[in-house]
C-alpha cells in the first residue's frame, strides 16, 4: 500500500491525477492483461500472467499511441508551428499506458504475495 500512496501522491504533486486518467488507455491495458492472465492456463497463476501482460500491454500502447501521434502530427507541425504544445499532450497520453501496466503489475505482485505469505502459514499451522 505504500508504493500506491507514493505513486498517488507523486501523481497528485505532479499536476493532479485528472492528467494521469485516459479511459481508453486504462481499457487497453485491462483487456489486455487479462487476456494474458487466460493464456496462462490454470487460474492459479492468472493473477501472475495477468500482470505480466498489463505491463506488455502497456508498452504496446505507448508504440501504438506513439506511432499515430508522429504520423498525424509530423506533417502538420512543419506548417504550424504551435501545434508543437499539441503534440507534447498527446505524447503525454501515450505514455499512459506504460503508467497503467506497471501499475496493474504492481498490483498483481502484490496478490501474488499475499497469496504465497498464506499459503506458507497454512503450511506451518497444519500437524
Amino acid at each position: 500500500m505504500a508504493a500506491f500512496g507514493l505513486m498517488l501522491g507523486s501523481c497528485y504533486l505532479a499536476g493532479g491525477l485528472e492528467m494521469f486518467l485516459h479511459p481508453q488507455s486504462a481499457i487497453f491495458v485491462i483487456v489486455g492483461a487479462i487476456a494474458c492472465g487466460f493464456m496462462g492456463g490454470d487460474f492459479g497463476r492468472f493473477v501472475e500472467q495477468a500482470g505480466n501482460g498489463a505491463v506488455y500491454f502497456g508498452w504496446l500502447g505507448s508504440f501504438i499511441g506513439l506511432i499515430a501521434t508522429i504520423n498525424g502530427y509530423g506533417s502538420v507541425m512543419a506548417d504550424q508551428p504551435e501545434m508543437g504544445h499539441q503534440f507534447l499532450g498527446a505524447l503525454a497520453i501515450c505514455m499512459v499506458t506504460v503508467l497503467y501496466g506497471y501499475v496493474l503489475k504492481i498490483l498483481s505482485l502484490a496478490f501474488v504475495f499475499v497469496r504465497k505469505e498464506a499459503d506458507t502459514d497454512a503450511e506451518q499451522a497444519a500437524p
